[in-house]
């Protein structure tokens, strides 16, 4: 696919290099932010300037978020859940990430990772963090019951080996003989 390269656009300080393809599709590009594209110099132009002013906009909008002292649940961390308590100062113009500070260090807060609330009530945060305590110790009850009744190697696996010594005993003439070495759960009795 071609590229023309046509006239900069200036923003400010920076200067957008713009090209346009074989299919009409308008890029603009400068360093430090992501490119734009619009299907016409003007759209791009309007595109450019948003852009540029979004980077240099500094914002405070408050959030809080729940996550685990010293690790995630899964990790194996300490499943204490804890309130992290930031705010978001901006959008970062390269990689469109959410700047923030949490406990007065910068952050940036990847989109779809996490998820973020509006501050809460005390009373209401102390509720959800209890609840989030809840349901981890329920999680916790519920992995062991699981692995208690699961079968060894799988269903299907158990299942064959059934079959396969009823087969056996069948063929020794002795049927009955076969099923006494399952339980009712399809565990081999020893």
């Amino acid at each position: 696919m071609s590229t023309t390269e046509l006239a900069p656009i200036k923003t400010g300080s920076r200067t957008w290099q713009v090209t346009v393809n074989s299919l009409g599709e308008f890029r603009a590009h400068t360093d430090g932010l992501n490119d734009v594209t619009a299907s016409s110099y003007k759209a791009l132009a309007d595109q450019a300037k948003v852009k540029a002013s979004q980077a240099r906009v500094s914002v405070e909008v408050p959030y809080v978020r729940f996550t685990h002292r010293n690790g995630s649940f899964r990790s194996g961390g300490d499943r204490q859940p804890v309130a992290v308590h930031g705010t978001a100062t901006g959008i970062h113009g390269s990689n469109g990430n959410v700047l923030a500070r949490e406990n007065g260090k910068p952050q940036q807060l990847s989109y779809g990772l996490g998820e973020y609330y509006r501050p809460f009530e005390p009373d209401d945060e102390a509720r959800y963090l209890e609840i989030m305590a809840t349901m981890h110790a329920l999680h916790a009850e519920q992995e062991a019951l699981r692995q208690k009744y699961e079968f060894e190697r799988g269903l299907s696996r158990t299942v064959q080996n059934a079959v396969d010594a009823a087969v056996a005993a069948s063929a020794e003439g002795g049927e009955d003989s076969a099923q006494e070495n399952y339980d009712q759960d399809g565990h081999e009795r020893s």
